[in-house]
């Protein structure tokens, strides 16, 4: 099953960043395995979808370009199988590579 995004939605996928141990000696006892979890404001993501009104992106663009979104301005829902979907609006890209 696709999901097709529509009007200037983009169906965008997060690159999940490398997680940082902390090096820092803490004053609180903490387990040897232990990430601290930054969120990030702005993450780099893939194009998996580009609804029919946009005017930047087109369907060719979907797999072959990364963009920086800021996180705050996403829309996200968990679809039937249970996996989280994002979305974001083609006028809330930061940027893009190409």
């Amino acid at each position: 099953m696709y999901l097709n995004p529509c009007n200037r939605f983009l169906h965008i996928s997060l690159i999940e960043p490398e997680p940082e141990k902390e090096t820092k000696e803490a004053k609180v006892l903490l387990p040897d395995d232990y990430v601290k979890e930054v969120k990030q404001r702005y993450r780099t993501a893939s194009l998996l979808g580009v609804g029919e009104q946009c005017t930047v992106f087109s369907s060719s663009d979907v797999g072959s370009v990364l963009v920086v979104v800021d996180t705050t301005m996403m829309e996200s829902f968990v679809d039937p199988s249970g996996k989280e979907q994002f979305f974001i609006l083609e006028s809330h890209i930061l940027g893009t590579y190409r």
